[in-house]
């Protein structure tokens, strides 16, 4: 971890702030090697994970090689047999595997790693701060209020692939709902289409199935990304505690809402639904999500903060920014997806086999249609026959 959040200074730092506070000399010590065993109990005592809020953070010296940095300096929660101690549905509990900053997590530190909109959003961060308007513990203790949520709300795993790949399906044949229902006589025609019937006799009689698939979340995006994540989260975390992220709809809602507001009116950005996605827009999620949390989620309240940071002059310690801002929201879209996947699942009694479903109304029409036939005429003729035959074994 970049950050920990110091309950002593409470703000979140970084290793070099933390020690400069505390009064260390880094100058003259790069590694650490003389780092006092006392400072560094006071260090872990300390220190906190501002996301879960597990104890014990110790202080990872950096690897230097040749004169240069190999490896930054970090904080770490492990146990004495070195077992990480943050909560499992924190997203730092596997930070020995963590080869990169989490995607929720925005870096207003990394000079080296700072988009516009990124640069834009530490600005007003600092001037908020400066102002008294937010505080680094209302960081911390937003992280807090969404792990709480997290933690309140799990459930197991048990969403399959195929019951994903079922909920894809029905999702595109919304379209189908208003096509010309079947009527055997439709036979006669030549070059009638007989799967395209049995696609829209299926989707006549699994409406509320289909619209439920459909039901997206306002600020969706549905593309192949997305679809390819879902499936690996699903792949890889069957029978593991997982949250249902549904308990955040109307608060996702209201921040997508902020940040569309931020970026066309503050950054005079072209956003879409597709690049939300992208990390710089992710900064501007992070900080509607931090403006309505302070406002009590109240939009037009927290607007007017958002006016009132905007107007504030420039604050003259620059090192206010110098935090990781929480996405709330990181891979909202993958989890809304899979819960929804969930949903239709349970409503799905015929299972989740959509083409012998389709099989299976096709060869039932035409058995009407070979009925009709019979009803219409008295008999099949030879041609008939033979036209029927040829067309099933389609």
């Amino acid at each position: 971890m970049k950050t920990a959040y110091s309950q002593k200074f409470q703000r979140e730092l970084d290793y070099e702030q933390l020690l400069s506070l505390l009064e260390y000399d880094i100058q003259n010590d790069p590694k650490l090697s003389n780092l006092p065993q006392d400072l560094r109990d006071e260090i872990c005592s300390d220190l906190i994970c501002p996301e879960c809020g597990a104890r014990g953070g110790r202080i990872i010296a950096p690897s230097i090689s040749k004169g240069k940095i190999i490896r930054q300096a970090h904080f770490r929660f492990r146990s004495s047999s070195d077992k990480s101690v943050h909560h499992s549905l924190c997203d730092f509990f596997d930070e020995l595997n963590s080869k990169n900053q989490p995607d929720h997590c925005i870096d207003f530190i990394n000079s080296k790693d700072r988009s516009d909109e990124t640069q834009k959003i530490r600005e007003l961060v600092i001037k908020a701060i400066s102002q008294g308007i937010l505080s680094q513990l209302d960081i911390r203790n937003m992280r807090q209020h969404f792990f709480d949520i997290k933690v309140a709300h799990q459930f197991t795993m048990d969403v399959s692939p195929d019951a994903l790949r079922w909920t894809s399906q029905l999702s595109r044949l919304f379209h189908h709902k208003d096509e010309v229902s079947f009527n055997p006589i439709h036979g006669e025609l030549p070059f009638f289409n007989w799967r395209n019937a049995a696609i829209n006799e299926f989707v006549k009689e699994n409406r509320d199935l289909i619209e439920m698939a459909h039901n997206r979340w306002w600020g969706y995006v549905h593309n192949k990304e997305i679809e390819e994540k879902t499936l690996t989260f699903v792949k890889e975390m069957q029978g593991q505690s997982v949250f249902d992220v549904t308990q955040l709809e109307s608060k996702y809602r209201e921040t997508i809402k902020l940040a569309y507001f931020i970026a066309r009116n503050v950054n005079d950005h072209k956003i879409s639904d597709s690049n939300l996605l992208e990390r710089g827009i992710r900064a501007v999620v992070a900080f509607a999500a931090l403006l309505l949390y302070i406002s009590d989620w109240n939009l037009d309240l927290a607007i007017s903060k958002l006016v009132k940071i905007y107007k504030s002059p420039d604050p003259i310690d620059k090192n206010l920014g110098n935090v990781i801002g929480l996405n709330p929201f990181h891979d909202f879209v993958v989890w809304a997806t899979i819960m929804k996947a969930k949903e239709v699942a349970l409503h799905s009694p015929n299972g989740f086999d959509y083409e012998s479903q389709i099989n299976a109304i096709e060869q039932r029409l035409r058995e009407e249609y070979r009925q009709w036939q019979i009803n219409e005429k008295g008999y099949l003729e030879k041609d008939d026959i033979r036209t029927f035959y040829q067309n099933g074994s389609n």
